[in-house]
């Protein structure tokens, strides 16, 4: 990679970084915004697996009640399922 190309790399990451902190979308678990001022830290975010069962169970432990997916497929409404038969989750078709 260029050295140009590593600094413009730099310059969106530290962008995209303070963005994340300053509008305080700062996605569970890295909620503290000292967290994410860490260097890589929404790098790592962005580029890492979304852990989408894990996020669903916590979401039922804080007492989700009922899902809405939107969206042409039922991806989430599928990992739902398998989380938690029980869970009503309403598929939005757009």
């Amino acid at each position: 990679m260029r050295a140009a190309d590593v600094a413009s790399c730099s310059r969106r990451e530290a962008t995209l970084e303070a963005l994340l902190v300053a509008r305080g979308h700062a996605p569970h678990p890295n909620s503290n915004p000292k967290t994410l001022k860490t260097a890589g830290c929404a790098r790592a975010q962005l580029t890492s697996p979304v852990q989408w069962e894990a996020t669903l169970e916590a979401l039922l432990a804080r007492g989700l009640e009922r899902s809405y997916e939107l969206g042409p497929n039922k991806v989430i409404a599928g990992t739902m399922k398998r989380t938690d038969k029980a869970h009503p989750v309403t598929n939005i078709q757009v």
